[in-house]
């Protein structure tokens, strides 16, 4: 165990995997690390500097630099010279991006993932949705987000274009701490989500392929209309974690 301390959170328990076998030093801190940022418990703009780091973790500095560099790589913290490395920023603007880039890449694909889709590609679907739905009621948020993402990577594979797979997985991971901030935090928008989801797969088998990327536009306008909603009143639970509170 350690004890993470963020100066701009409350102190937080977090479990550290064990190392053992394939699960090396570096991959222990790199899935530690990105788990904190992308549930925001590290958030915006701390600092991780790597004599704190291999403390913490119990490990000297080299696998600490070469999580580093994978997470730089994610674009989670961002290097500074002279300064160290610090979690990346939030920002509406990415966050229009992201979401922008999402359709650009996955709406067109739809109808490939329609008529590639076999019975036993839908009946794999339905059980990640119960799976998503049992998170949901459990409240385990972060199991039901991740849960959502891999169902998007399993829909897309199905265009049997792994480049599009593998590109659509970078944005989601770009887009999850968004939703952590702008979705997780408010009742309303969590059940909205989780019906977009289980409708949109439901399109999908009936073949209605227009249904969905109307469905999914829709959803994104209402979620990017929210988030600037939020900001425009200066809702002090996402202003602390947006650039220069935009």
């Amino acid at each position: 165990m350690i004890l993470w301390m963020s100066s701009s959170t409350p102190a937080r328990e977090t479990r550290i995997e064990p190392i053992s076998g394939s699960n090396t030093y570096k991959q222990t801190v790199y899935r530690t690390v990105y788990r904190l940022i992308q549930n925001l418990d590290l958030a915006p703009g701390e600092r991780l500097v790597e004599q704190d780091l291999s403390e913490r973790f119990g490990v000297s500095k080299t696998p600490i630099r070469e999580a580093l560099l994978l997470l730089e790589k994610d674009r989670l913290i961002e290097m500074v010279p002279h300064t160290g490395a610090t979690v990346s920023w939030l920002s509406l603007a990415d966050y229009q991006q992201q979401l922008f880039i999402l359709d650009a890449l996955e709406l067109p694909a739809l109808q490939l993932v329609g008529d590639k889709a076999t019975a036993d590609d839908f009946s794999a679907w339905a059980s990640e949705i119960a799976a998503i739905e049992a998170a949901f009621r459990d409240s385990d948020l972060r199991t039901y987000r991740e849960l959502v993402a891999g169902l998007h990577r399993q829909m897309f594979a199905v265009a049997g274009y792994p480049r599009l797979t593998e590109l659509i997985a970078s944005v989601q991971q770009a887009l999850y701490r968004y939703g952590v901030l702008f979705v997780d935090s408010q009742e309303h928008a969590r059940g909205r989500e989780l019906e977009i989801v289980v409708r949109r797969l439901e399109l999908l088998r009936e073949g209605a392929v227009t249904g969905v990327v109307e469905l999914v536009q829709g959803h994104h306008a209402w979620m990017l209309a929210t988030a600037r909603e939020r900001v425009a009143r200066r809702d002090p639970a996402v202003m602390q974690y947006l650039l220069d509170g935009q």
